[in-house]
């Protein structure tokens, strides 16, 4: 009888930006870019529907 210790774990934990997938590489290298001592509330919010645009983008087109 093994021990619920000596079980091995599975590990499901997916990573925030995948390296291999392009679309969230660039994600990353917009969210680089930003200065956030310097941009605007707006400019932030504009950013942030800009990245989210892009990653429904690639979503919708893996459909």
């Amino acid at each position: 009888m093994k021990k619920i210790k000596d079980i091995p774990k599975n590990n499901f934990q997916l990573q925030l930006f995948e390296p291999s997938d392009p679309g969230f590489e660039k994600a990353r290298e917009l969210l680089k870019k930003i200065d956030i001592n310097t941009i605007s509330p707006v400019e932030a919010l504009l950013k942030l529907n800009e990245i989210k645009l892009m990653l429904t983008e690639k979503e919708s087109s893996l459909k």
